[in-house]
């Protein structure tokens, strides 16, 4: 996908920049650079993660935007390469750390440093802002060096390696010993304009970084993102193909089907981790979204969302869908049509969500469910147009159960016609492992609720003055909570927690 002339990331990122394949390296470089300037602080703290503290701290030189970024990073790591200040370099370093909560410091201090270091500050520093990795390495000839208590008591340290632990972060570069390895190399440095001076050199680190780095830092970053490091130079240009996840967002474009199915065509990497796909209005019909299923299925695909907003008929994806025994995690939603017509077979399933899809027929459901024998956790919307009369959740294995209708939107139905309307949205439960139940927009005397003697918590949504009945069916739920749409009658039912919350 390096090659810009058929690709769709034309659709937003080139259309801006036109000129951009006709750009040298070093150009088209600081283009990107700038683009990964304007992503979000979490998304940079996400990169600045993997990078070494000492590198991390160099970004503060970039421009304004980065002068805080890296204080910020959870995780602080300092290595004396041999500097008699990196005492002095860990200390400010700590003081211009600002993250509420440090999750790993590691020190490592060698021959050279001066022994009057205050390591027990640091581990001060470092349990007060509840720790939980501390490793530190000191390798001087000063006397053994005594801990403060602090360390000792902490609670939530969860790992204590006592032969080694690092501090990371650092700040400002005008006050900082990171002019202890960086900017002694590049004495100029200071006096270089930002975007020719660090800019320029902290790209050029990111390039030198290991291909499993960079694919975890593309990894983060969206996938129209990702393909368009492509064209930085040859030493990027394939890196995006071996990303396990691809996830792809219709924004408007009429070539977003094109775009994706030249992607996948590209796409090298043996085993595809998680594929997510949502095509809005203006994507063509003509789109084989079966194919790109059938892609992801062979290639051991673990996690697939597919959300299809347009106007044409449900899409009938293909039955290697219902087969596939890598799948973990399925989402399903909007104008799909969920045809099981044969055997399915789906072993490691565990979560699956149904939001406003069409339904071939009840058989297709019931084969659908069966076919998970793992299936902890199950989220359905329905619509009024889904084809079921009945929706039946038959799974042993089912943990958690979160059912909406969209029952409550048919308040202007003629009286003689609200039996049938509710018969739309009947529900059956019979899952005997059932611990979490949610249930909204239903109507009590279209709901039976069986074999459920592990109910701990049910949350009931928007159900009108429910009956005895239903609510004797809950008998074994521990916590019951209750979200009315008008005042309630007395009801005497007593159970260990019951609440009540009126909503108008």
């Amino acid at each position: 996908m390096g090659f810009l002339s058929c690709w769709y990331f034309l659709w937003d990122i080139i259309h801006n920049d036109k000129h951009l394949s006709t750009l040298p390296e070093t150009e088209g470089s600081q283009i990107i650079e700038t683009r990964i300037c304007a992503l979000s602080d979490d998304l940079l703290l996400q990169i600045l993660r993997y990078v070494p503290t000492k590198e991390a701290v160099a970004t503060s030189v970039l421009s304004k935007r980065w002068r805080y970024v890296w204080t910020m990073v959870p995780r602080l790591e300092f290595k004396d390469d041999g500097s008699e200040s990196v005492g002095w370099f860990i200390e400010k370093s700590l003081q211009l750390h600002k993250a509420p909560k440090l999750d790993s410091l590691i020190v490592e201090l060698g021959l050279h440093c001066p022994v009057d270091v205050d390591v027990g500050k640091l581990v001060e520093n470092a349990v007060n802002r509840d720790v939980e990795d501390l490793d530190f390495k000191l390798l001087w000839t000063a006397e053994p060096t005594r801990f403060p208590k602090s360390l000792y008591t902490s609670s939530d340290e969860k790992e204590v390696p006592l032969a080694s632990r690092y501090p990371t972060s650092m700040g400002f570069l005008s006050c900082l010993s990171f002019l202890w390895d960086i900017i002694h190399i590049d004495k100029n440095l200071s006096t270089v304009p930002e975007t020719e001076g660090c800019q320029q050199r902290i790209e050029t680190r990111i390039y030198a970084l290991p291909d499993d780095l960079l694919l975890q830092i593309l990894h983060h970053v969206p996938t129209k993102e990702a393909v368009a490091t492509s064209i930085l130079s040859k030493r990027w240009r394939y890196v995006w193909t071996m990303v396990p996840r691809l996830e792809f967002k219709d924004e408007g474009s009429e070539s977003v089907g094109c775009f994706i199915e030249k992607s996948l065509q590209l796409h090298k990497a043996p085993k595809l981790d998680s594929l997510i796909v949502e095509l809005g209005q203006n994507c063509p019909f003509n789109v084989d979204v079966g194919k790109w299923v059938e892609n992801a299925v062979n290639r051991g695909v673990e996690e697939l969302d597919f959300k299809l907003l347009w106007t044409a008929e449900p899409t009938r994806l293909p039955m290697c869908l219902y087969t596939c025994d890598t799948l973990v995690d399925l989402t399903l939603s909007n104008q799909i049509l969920v045809d099981v017509s044969s055997p399915a077979c789906l072993p490691s399933l565990l979560y699956l969500s149904l939001h406003y899809v069409v339904y071939k027929d009840e058989e297709s459901l019931v084969r659908l469910l069966s076919s998970s024998p793992v299936l902890k956790w199950l989220t359905v919307h329905r619509h009024d147009d889904d084809n079921l009369k009945t929706f039946t959740v038959k799974v042993s294995s089912l943990e958690t159960l979160f059912y909406m209708t969209s029952w409550r939107k048919l308040d202007e139905v003629e009286v003689d016609e609200v039996e049938d309307a509710y018969l739309i949205e009947s529900l059956v439960i019979d899952s005997p492992a059932l611990t979490y139940l949610t249930l909204v927009d239903v109507c009590e005397d279209y709901c039976l609720i069986e074999n459920m003697p592990c109910i701990d918590v049910a949350d009931i949504g928007f159900v009108d003055n429910p009956s005895e009945k239903f609510l004797r069916s809950l008998s074994s739920v521990i916590h019951l909570h209750l979200f009315l749409t008008k005042s309630m009658v007395p009801i005497e039912y007593i159970s260990p927690t019951l609440s009540f919350f009126s909503c108008s």
